[in-house]
């Protein structure tokens, strides 16, 4: 199923853990009835993991993938590793993940003895597929690993920093692309829940207000929106995303809707804009700073 249109959609699951459990069933019941093989999970999702096993059952209608160690953790060994990957089965009810992701970690601990680990329980079968998320030089040094099986990477028309490090990787290895709808800065809604976020969180630091990855995106979106096709910014994101790298590429889908699903499915059966694409990667070049960097 992995050469049909739809099955290149990757539902995240990092809202299932916070939805209940009736509105968890019907997202994955949208995603499977369009066509979605795959799920994208991680223990830092909250209850993600068990939620996604509760519901399945051990049942095969999706490969999980999900990741180990915490983004920006400094804590990474074989024993952190393959305890993870166990409490990992554990929840999802599983008897081996699909791609085991290094989660956004410095390059440094992608060490020999920790990568061996990960090719240990590659052996097992306790993983089918090991591989990095993560952006920038980090992803740079995954991308020389040639242990690697998969990437995950920030990629979409406001934010192609990471293009160098996708010319690195080779076709046997898989893509699998987030952040792909950047955040959906053209809502409002959004807009007002993460700038809420914002002052609830600093004000219990007693931190002044700063800046963050949306607040970047919105500035960036601004220089780029003029120059956007259509209106229909979510149609457009999304089919960048299918279309680049010659459409080899699966996209993870970041939502708790079952609507945006049905929407994503039908964008995704639609034909390929290759006019489109190379008008937006002209656009980066044209329009982005040096000074950008991709956002998680």
């Amino acid at each position: 199923m992995e050469n049909e249109p739809v099955s290149r959609l990757v539902l995240g699951g990092a809202s299932l853990g916070k939805l209940r459990t009736p509105d968890a069933e019907i997202l994955l019941a949208t995603a499977e009835d369009v066509g979605i093989t795959r799920i994208d999970t991680a223990p830092g999702y909250g209850d993600s993991e068990n939620t996604i096993g509760k519901i399945l059952k051990g049942r095969g209608a999706f490969s999980v993938n999900t990741k180990v160690g915490l983004p920006g953790s400094k804590e990474f060994n074989p024993y952190e590793i393959a305890r993870s990957v166990d409490e990992s089965l554990r929840k999802l009810r599983v008897e081996s993940i699909g791609t085991l992701f290094v989660h956004t970690l410095s390059k440094e601990l992608l060490t020999d003895e920790n990568i061996d680990a990960m090719m240990k329980l590659k052996v097992l079968g306790k993983v089918q597929r090991i591989g990095y998320s993560g952006d920038g030089e980090d992803l740079k040094g995954a991308v020389i690993k040639s242990t690697f099986d998969d990437f995950m990477l920030t990629y979409n028309i406001i934010d192609q920093s990471n293009s160098q490090a996708i010319a690195g990787i080779r076709d046997a290895r898989r893509i699998y692309l987030k952040v792909s709808m950047a955040q959906a800065i053209w809502t409002s809604h959004e807009l007002k829940n993460r700038l809420s976020s914002i002052r609830t969180v600093r004000k219990l630091f007693r931190k002044a207000p700063l800046p963050e990855a949306w607040i970047d995106y919105k500035m960036r979106f601004s220089k780029f929106k003029s120059s956007i096709l259509s209106k229909r910014y979510s149609e457009e994101f999304l089919r960048f995303a299918l279309d680049s790298n010659g459409g080899k590429q699966f996209v993870v889908l970041g939502t708790n809707s079952p609507q945006h699903i049905l929407d994503a499915a039908l964008i995704s059966t639609s034909e390929s804009n290759l006019a489109g694409l190379e008008h937006y990667l002209s656009l980066w070049h044209k329009l982005s700073s040096p000074t950008w960097l991709p956002h998680n």
